[in-house]
């Protein structure tokens, strides 16, 4: 399986609650995606709970059958539209895709 993983960074001038807030729309928002994408094998998103400042705000975990898949989930409607969205929000953002070993 391929892992992919996204780390997710909101505005840091914004008041930890107001991170929380868009932290907690954009995880809901990730999560109406495997519904329409059927190359998502395996999708977990997860909220910081860690305080350092080097922590980013939500993390997306998910897994796809190849590099194939995970093209096809990039370039889906839904993801492009969530994207969308994601743009507003986002402060800086981390991607690593590997190979999960059996």
């Amino acid at each position: 399986m391929l892992k992919h993983i996204v780390m997710m960074k909101l505005d840091p001038a914004l008041s930890e609650e107001k991170r929380l807030k868009q932290a907690s729309f954009l995880k809901e928002e990730l999560e109406k995606l495997p519904a329409s994408i059927p190359q998502i094998k395996h999708f977990e998103v997860g909220l910081n709970i860690c305080d350092k400042p080097q922590a980013y705000d939500l993390v997306l975990l998910s897994r796809f059958n190849d590099v194939a898949a995970l093209d096809q989930y990039r370039a889906h409607s839904e993801h492009q539209a969530f994207y969308e969205i994601l743009k507003k929000y986002l402060y800086k953002v981390a991607v690593t895709d590997y190979w999960e070993e059996a």
